[in-house]
């Protein structure tokens, strides 16, 4: 979902439409809050059992790509491990991309200013 709200933010941005990206923004966030909120209530449930944390901590520092001699249920959350950080890697990319080219439209935009109102602003 993120990478999809992503690649709209990025069209929308290219369009220049302010409505859509307020909205894509919000949507977006709103989806970063979800995945804080899973990741703290995960944190929580392993919390309980010394054995889940272990296993739980054991996984985050194992490199997905090497799931294949684990039980189903750990091979699983490696995969999905795996999937989330190839999508973080890609936000980070679309979004330096995004904030790039917001930079350089508003570098135009500024320069379309006259001097003599450029003074008032500043």
């Amino acid at each position: 979902q993120l990478k999809k709200e992503t690649d709209e933010l990025s069209e929308a941005m290219q369009r220049q439409d302010n409505v859509s990206l307020d909205l894509l923004l919000d949507l977006r966030q709103e989806a970063l809050n979800k995945l804080e909120n899973n990741w703290v209530e995960m944190n929580l449930l392993v919390e309980e059992e010394e054995e889940l944390r272990r296993s739980f901590q054991r996984l985050l520092q194992e490199d997905p790509k090497h799931s294949a001699g684990y039980p189903f249920l750990e091979r699983r959350i490696l995969e999905l491990r795996g999937k989330i950080e190839e999508s973080i890697g890609f936000i980070k990319e679309r979004d330096a991309r995004i904030t790039a080219q917001a930079l350089q439209t508003q570098k135009f935009l500024w320069e379309q200013i006259p001097e003599e109102l450029k003074e008032e602003v500043v």
